[in-house]
């Protein structure tokens, strides 16, 4: 684990700069699917930097509202982002909400850019496992077996790599299968994604 990663006088998050780059590819999937789909692919862009400003926006503000004591006294530190002062639930309901009124005023709000999308998701889902490994979060129980790693002071099942590992896997299956109607890619995502 690299919670930080220290260039010179440099300090950074490790699990920020990952979900960023994550991010980044994402968008960069997700484009270059949506023109595979016949779907616009600047719009597809956009609408992946406008949900996930939003989703930043409204994670921060959902984690102020929640804490509100603790910035009663100092307004100012509202502004003083850190990746564990945000609320993902907030988080992920503006940004859905964001993109889908973006798609609906461009016209494109339909299963096929949910399909279009999905690339996005796998990406940006295995950069997720990847920033909890670098960070320590979501790490799984104590473990004795040969491939445990050490963290927190225990030898831990990699919980983390087998969500990464289940997520390529999950890529694999969706990719083979054959898209039989719009949709079918990103159902299937959120189906396996969620078992």
């Amino acid at each position: 684990m690299f919670p930080v990663i220290h260039l010179g006088p440099l300090s950074i998050q490790a699990r920020g700069l990952i979900l960023l780059a994550s991010f980044w590819l994402a968008a960069e999937a997700a484009e270059r699917s949506a023109k595979r789909l016949g779907v616009r692919g600047d719009v597809v862009y956009s609408l992946a930097f406008i949900a996930g400003l939003a989703g930043l926006l409204g994670a921060r503000a959902g984690y102020v509202i929640e804490h509100w004591a603790a910035y009663q006294s100092d307004p100012i530190a509202i502004f003083a982002l850190n990746f564990n002062t945000l609320s993902p639930l907030a988080g992920v309901v503006t940004g859905v909400a964001a993109a889908y009124l973006y798609a609906r005023r461009k016209g494109v709000a339909n299963r096929r850019l949910l399909d279009a999308l999905t690339p996005g998701f796998i990406v940006f889902a295995a950069g997720l496992a990847l920033a909890d490994l670098a960070s320590g979060d979501a790490y799984g129980a104590p473990s004795s077996l040969p491939w445990a790693i050490e963290l927190w002071g225990a030898a831990r099942h990699p919980a983390q790599l087998y969500q990464f590992i289940t997520v390529i896997v999950i890529g694999v299956i969706v990719f083979k299968t054959k898209r039989s109607f719009d949709g079918l890619w990103f159902g299937l995502f959120v189906a396996l994604y969620a078992g």
